[in-house]
């Protein structure tokens, strides 16, 4: 089982279609596509992981075999050229990505990805829209519960058509921002007066102490910093099923049965350009 939890954990969000066929014939390597899991966030270095998606109904491989470790990677920048190097980072999962602190996200660009290996291309366009206006985040009181909270952020006027993703990184502890729970905004629909509750998205640990030990909500003296960011179409899509599926599941490790929602040509996965904004709150 503990593999298993390794796999998805590299996968990200993404696993192949048709894990429920048990008659599914072995992939031949060429077959198997890659998964892409990148994002560029306003100011911030672009972070990008690649790795070879597997057939869960066979032998699962080991954590290593999958990580696309010496592919070429490029983000042109409104067509000018950025390589990306590798880099071992054990704040992610897999704990290798290609970055380049030579580029920094603005908003109005538009950014494009090619993944080269030996044998196959992939790539994905992404647009980085204004961030938006983040009014306030409020700290609320679990119901019944006196030590544990969640909390409520507004935003400000936003636009019939935009979509909007909130990321949470709890200090200390979080290293990283992770998306929150349900924290998807769709302007069309979106309540002024009830704003959008956040809490702590689940996420799969490498050690079951963690996963045991992991809350959806945030206590007393918590230091929250609050990432909301602006979305193009097909990305606000992903996360909405993303969310929909672990909501409906009862098994976080196995929830999709078929691929999300992909902007990868060629390949699985996503890459995102957010425009994004940022609020921190202590809870008391």
């Amino acid at each position: 089982m503990k593999h298993l939890i390794y796999l998805l954990l590299l996968l990200g969000i993404l696993v192949p279609a048709g894990c429920e066929q048990r008659d599914e014939p072995t992939l031949n390597p060429g077959d198997i596509p890659l998964v892409v899991e990148g994002w560029i966030e306003e100011g911030k270095a672009p972070v990008v992981m690649v790795t070879h998606a597997a057939n869960l109904t066979g032998n699962v491989p080991s954590l290593d075999s999958l990580i696309e470790k010496w592919c070429r990677v490029i983000i042109y920048d409104n067509d000018v050229p950025y390589i990306l190097t590798s880099r071992k980072n054990d704040v992610y999962l897999p704990p290798i990505i290609f970055t380049s602190t030579r580029l920094k996200g603005k908003p109005g660009h538009t950014y494009r990805l090619t993944v080269e290996t030996d044998d196959r291309t992939v790539s994905a366009t992404a647009f980085m829209l204004p961030a938006p206006e983040l009014d306030s985040v409020r700290v609320v009181p679990v119901e019944g519960n006196d030590s544990l909270f969640s909390l409520q952020a507004y935003l400000h006027n936003p636009e019939r058509g935009t979509y909007y993703k909130y990321f949470l990184k709890t200090i200390p502890g979080e290293q990283r921002s992770y998306p929150a729970f349900m924290g998807n905004v769709s302007a069309d629909s979106y309540n002024p007066a009830e704003g959008t509750s956040l809490t702590r998205g689940r996420r799969a640990a490498l050690n079951d102490s963690t996963s045991s030990e992991f809350l959806h909500y945030f206590k007393k003296g918590d230091r929250v910093l609050v990432t909301c960011a602006s979305l193009e179409p097909e990305i606000y899509d992903l996360w909405r099923v993303y969310d929909a599926n672990v909501s409906f599941s009862d098994n976080i490790f196995f929830t999709f049965t078929s691929n999300l929602p992909s902007n990868i040509e060629g390949g699985l996965g996503y890459f995102a350009a957010y425009g994004a904004t940022e609020k921190a709150v202590i809870v008391r």
